[in-house]
């Protein structure tokens, strides 16, 4: 699902924010930590780089100003 669909739709908003939630408990992951797949790019000693195809790699989903939307719904409870 794109992050549009998400975000617009509370029943798949619900389930997600829950299971990050999850996460984030279970990994000591903090909200500012929660990144989405736009705002992802590979660190220069990963294994993805060892791949040169993967060194620029990016997303279009889930950009910065969506991630801002959910954030802020993640830190609320």
């Amino acid at each position: 699902m794109s992050d549009a669909q998400v975000l617009g739709d509370a029943k798949e908003m619900r389930a997600s924010l829950r299971l990050t939630r999850w996460l984030q408990a279970k990994f000591g992951i903090a909200t500012e930590n929660v990144i989405g797949h736009n705002e992802f790019r590979c660190p220069a000693r990963t294994t993805a780089n060892a791949f040169k195809r993967l060194r620029t790699q990016t997303h279009g989903d889930w950009v910065h100003r969506d991630m801002v939307v959910y954030r802020r719904r993640l830190g609320s409870s």
